[in-house]
This record gives C-alpha cells, structure tokens and sequence, in this order.
C-alpha cells in the first residue's frame, strides 16, 4: 500500500515538472486511495469521466474539465474502464519559483495561486477563462513532450499564464486554514484504515473494527472518515471491493470465486453491489467490456 503522503519525483530536481497520460489503453481502472502530496496537480480530462475526491467533496468531472489540486489536499480519483478514459496529468512543484532570479513583481501572485484560493473544481471549458486555462495545460504538454531548445521558457510562461489566469478569475474564493493538529489526526487515521482494507477487504470488516484501528469512538471515526473522503466507510468499502472485483472480472475465476475473494458473503450479494455501482451485473460486464 502507498503510503498516505506520496512523495512525487520529478525527472530534473532543478526543473521539477512531469506532465503524462493515463489512458484506459494501458490499465482497467484507476483506484487509489485518499493520499496528499506538496506538489500542485492538475488533471485535465482528455476522454470519458472520472469521479473525483478532494478533501470531503466527491463530484464528477467530465470530459473538457480540468481538476486543480493544491499541494497537501487530501484527494483521489476514480474511473471505470469502460468509460474508456484518458487524463493528463501535470505535476509541479512551488519550488520552480523559488529562484531568487526570477519572479519578482509576480511571487505574490504565486503565492497566493499556491496557498490562498479555494479553487471551484471542476473547472470547465464553458467559459472564456477555462478555455484560456485548458490550452495552457495543453501547451505545456507538448512542450514538455517535444523539449525542444528552450522549451523550459515556453513550459514556465505558459505555468505563469495559467496562473495568472486562475488568480484573475478566482482570487475571491479564500481557502479555509486547516488546522495542524486536526490534519494530522485525519491523516493517522485514513492510514491506518486504508492498511485495514488493504489487508482484510475479503474478510468482514464492521464499522467497530475501523474505528478501533485507528483508536476513535465510532462517532468520532464517522465524522472524521466522512470529511476526509466525502464518502462513509461503508460507501468507501463498497467502492474499494467492486472495483477489485473489477480487476479479477479479467482472470480465469469464476462469479462465485471473485465474490469470495471480494468480502461478499454470496454471490446474489455480490451482483447486487455490482449493479449498484456499475449499473449492470458483473456476468453483464465481462460478457460486454472483456
């Protein structure tokens, strides 16, 4: 299981941005749990949809939309396979403005994109700043793509016109302080019941044994795991092993076998969990996406 901070690399420590594709093309689904790093990440959707989860807000995002997360949000992002998705990722770090050479009149505008505005994801291309903000994501793709000489210029500019863009069209929405102290019990306890999953998501997991896990009253855990991830525990669950179940749907096993190996006590359950999350049963499934 990765950890809960994911310490993001970059292929030049001097120059530390990576933009790439994940495309249905090359895996079945993205899944990851609720994770946080320092780096700014914007997701722009290329094709399909996704359902997206920052902090404790889950909404869905739709092909033209583009998701900005800031450094030390607490998010994840699903998709399903057949919904055929392909998402550019951009990663960046506050540190390619750290320079004491560069930036000057524009560092408190920088500063204030990095850690001031509470940004209204998704952001769509319905408007004149979203389009203005989708190409430059685009530009900086095929920059960093074609790298051609001097492309390290055009890749900060067009980061700088994003910017600019997203401070401009959005300085007014003021981002909530976290409380230290509250973060950090919020992230000791996703991390603790994240292992739990991972470890036992084919056993009985109840409600009690996750609070327990992390030490917390149940209410407590209720209302913590709630605004940490958007969903309840037994939503998250659910989520968690339906979409194993979708990862196994592509062995030799059989329904009653996956069912199993999922934590669904009989088959009849596990095809009505299915069908609630994916709107069709998982023999309707393998016969139409495998």
């Amino acid at each position: 299981m990765k950890t809960l901070h994911e310490n993001i690399s970059m292929p030049d420590y001097k120059f530390p941005i990576k933009a790439f594709i994940r495309s249905y093309k090359s895996e079945n689904n993205i899944f990851v749990h609720p994770h946080w790093h320092d780096v700014i990440e914007i997701l722009y959707i290329i094709e399909g949809k996704a359902t997206q989860q920052i902090n404790n807000r889950v909404f869905e995002v739709n092909k033209g939309e583009l998701i900005l997360i800031a450094g030390g949000q607490i998010h994840s992002t699903y998709t399903q396979k057949e919904d055929k998705n392909e998402i550019l990722v951009l990663q960046f770090s506050p540190d390619l403005f750290c320079s004491e050479h560069h930036l000057f009149p524009e560092n408190k505008f920088v500063q204030l994109f990095i850690s001031s505005i509470d940004f209204p994801n998704p952001i769509t291309n319905k408007t004149t700043h979203g389009i203005e903000a989708i190409n430059c994501i685009k530009y900086i793709y095929e920059e960093l793509e074609g790298k051609k000489y001097s492309y390290e210029i055009f890749v900060k500019a067009y980061i700088l016109m994003f910017i600019g863009v997203m401070v401009r069209s959005y300085s007014h929405l003021k981002r909530k302080k976290d409380n230290a102290v509250k973060l950090s019990n919020t992230k000791k306890m996703l991390s603790n019941t994240f292992k739990l999953i991972d470890n036992n998501f084919s056993s009985d997991i109840p409600l009690e044994k996750a609070a327990k896990a992390s030490n917390l009253s149940i209410p407590h855990f209720c209302r913590l795991f709630k605004n940490s991830t958007g969903m309840t525990f037994t939503e998250y669950l659910l989520l968690y092993r339906i979409s194993k179940a979708e990862e196994l749907l592509h062995s030799d096993l059989t329904i009653t076998e996956i069912a199993h190996e999922c934590g669904f006590n009989s088959t009849s359950s596990f095809s009505r969990a299915f069908r609630k999350v994916k709107n069709l049963s998982p023999t309707e499934f393998k016969r139409t996406y495998l």
